[in-house]
Parts: structure tokens; sequence; C-alpha cells
């Protein structure tokens, strides 16, 4: 096959704004890197109201998008298993069925190099992503390449850089988690099956879901401090999330408390998204849940331990950070933080007459 021939920015603009249906392009992404990437979709459909919209993605990065209100279907591409080739041989007829106009990579890092051959196999017309490691002059994948930003960025603004790149505006920056009314309607059912009311403010806190970066983890200690303080005072219900790996760190913080903790473990993402979409005000350190809670917009406080606020936080006014990775916080200063959201918490459902 012989290379495919650039074109500008300006050029690859002018194909998407024109386009009737745009193919979006996430492989290789991780969950946490997608639920970033939403930002994108969210101003893409701002800007191309009029566009149709399908999203190729990988099992990994799919559940961030599966119920996406702008995307018309959601193609998950076939892993290196038994049965890939057959499986891709189908999906691509599928792609080329559809006759997309365009294709956006919404990859801000490079693809492995099996998801890149991939691509370059659905023989699409105009495919533009961000440049990288993988994707420079010797690559022939993409015919508009944009440059990746030389400063450092959060992780959001990185993704964002594609469609600054096309001249496109940029109106938010929100990750966009979408719940369903029967994915609600399960989640109140979990809720309830856990013995939790509707008279008061639920507390979700996910103390664990870091075992392989403990590093990310604040001490159960300190979680059941914060935790008992928002019983004790606030008269917070409290659910404890997680897997069944996280059980010696939940059972640790249910030992320094009185009163029985309700758990729900091993939610399937959709019940967990919906189970957090529910909740008053949630409390967790830098990984996954984190960005599923900004992406539903539930009011929270999220503690970066390790890795840099800076380039990891979600943006939104329900979002508030411990963004000192050098120094630990003590429940003091959390609870100093978290003690007034709560409140506010508690006044809206108040004024809603919940």
């Amino acid at each position: 096959m012989s290379k495919r021939e650039r074109i500008s920015p300006e050029d690859a603009s002018a194909r998407i704004q024109d386009a009737s249906q745009l193919l979006l392009v996430a492989l290789g992404a991780s969950l946490s890197e997608l639920l970033a990437a939403t930002a994108v979709i969210g101003n893409l459909r701002e800007a191309l109201p009029d566009t149709k919209f399908w999203c190729l993605t990988d099992a990994v990065g799919a559940p961030a998008v599966l119920d996406h209100p702008a995307i018309e279907e959601v193609w998950i591409a076939p892993d290196s298993g038994w049965g890939a080739v057959l499986n891709r041989r189908m999906l691509t007829r599928r792609v080329a069925k559809q006759q997309f106009n365009a294709a956006l990579s919404l990859s801000a890092y490079p693809p492995n190099a099996n998801a890149m051959s991939f691509l370059k196999g659905l023989h699409l017309d105009v495919v533009v992503g961000l440049d990288d490691a993988m994707v420079n002059e010797t690559n022939d994948t993409y015919d508009c390449v944009i440059a990746v930003p030389d400063d450092d960025r959060n992780v959001v603004d990185h993704h964002l850089a594609l469609l600054e790149g096309l001249g496109l505006p940029i109106r938010e920056r929100l990750h966009y988690l979408e719940v369903t009314e029967p994915q609600r309607g399960r989640a109140r059912a979990l809720l309830a099956g856990a013995g939790l009311t509707e008279d008061r403010p639920v507390l979700g806190i996910l103390p664990g879901g870091a075992p392989h970066h403990p590093e990310r983890q604040w001490p159960a200690s300190s979680y059941a401090s914060v935790l008992q303080r928002a019983m004790l005072e606030l008269e917070f219900q409290v659910v404890l999330l997680g897997n069944t790996e996280d059980a010696p760190t939940l059972n640790a913080v249910q030992a320094l408390g009185k009163a029985p903790i309700p758990r729900l473990l091993d939610l399937p993402f959709e019940d967990l998204k919906a189970v957090l979409s529910e909740l008053d005000f949630f409390i967790t350190h830098d990984g996954d849940a984190l960005h599923m809670a900004a992406g539903v917009g539930v009011p929270s406080y999220f503690m970066f331990l390790s890795t840099p606020a800076w380039r990891w936080a979600p943006y939104g006014s329900h979002v508030s950070v411990w963004s000192e990775p050098d120094r630990v916080p003590t429940p003091a200063d959390v609870w100093g933080t978290v003690r007034p959201l709560l409140e506010r918490s508690l006044a809206k459902r108040i004024s809603a007459g919940l």
C-alpha cells in the first residue's frame, strides 16, 4: 500500500466540519484516559450539531462511551485472542459499509502497534490524530497529524489539543458519563438493599481500589475518622464501595468504627456509575472511580497522593482535590475541607424538599 498523502489541519478541519458521519476512534486508551476524552466528544457535539458520530474502541475503554447520547453506536475492536482475525474482518466490513467521511483518533497517547495496524486497515478517507512517538512522519496511518502541545497540561487539555489544532471551538472541559434512567433505578434498588434510606444523605467512600498502586491509597484509619465524623456530626449515611480484593482495607475501616457500614462490592461498571450518580457526596483517591464520579457529576473530594493533580484531576465546580503529593493529608486536613462541602449537600437536599 502506498504512503498516504498528508493534508493540512485547515483542510482536515474543513472535511470534518462538512462530514455527515464521523468515526471517533479510541484504541489503546485506558478507561481513565477515555473518560477524560469525553470532553472532546461534548465539544464536537456542540461544534457539529448535525453530524452523526460512531465510536470505535476496545473492551477496556468501551464502558466510558457505551451510553453516550451523542454516539449512534459503539463498536468494540477485537483483541488478539481466538477468533480475532475473523472478527476484525467482519468489523472492517461494517465500517466500510457505513461510508464515513472522516475519522478522529481520540487517543492522546499512541495506541499499540496492533491497534494502529487495525486502524490503517480500515481504509478510511481522512484520519486525524495527535502526533506522538508512534505517529510521526514515518507513520502513514494518519492523514493529518496535529502537533502535541510542548507544555505540560492536564490530561483533558491534552486531549482537547486535537480540537485546538483543527480550529474547532472548546466550550467546556468536563468529563461526561451518561447514566440512563433504568440504571438509576437499579442503583436506587442496590442502595436500598444495602439498608440505605432516602430520607438521609449518603456519603460514598472507596478506600481501596488501588491494589496495584498502594502509594495512591490514603490510610484506612484516616478514612474511618472522616466517615465517622460525617455520620456523627452531620448524620450522613455511609456506603463503602470497592471490589473483593479491597476487603482487607474495608475491614480495617470497619474495625475502627462502632456501627456496621454497608458495602456494595464488585459492581459492574454500569451499576457503579449509577450508584455514584445517586450519592450526595463521594470521597476516594486517584483511580478510575475518580474519573467516573467526575463524569456523573457527584460532588466529590479526591486525594492525589503520588500522582500530580494538575495533570489528572478532572475539571468542574463539583470537584475538590488534595493536591500535595509530597504530603499525606491528616484526617483534620480532609475534614476541614469536606465538612463545608457536606453541609452544602445537606442544604441542597433541604431546598429540594428531600
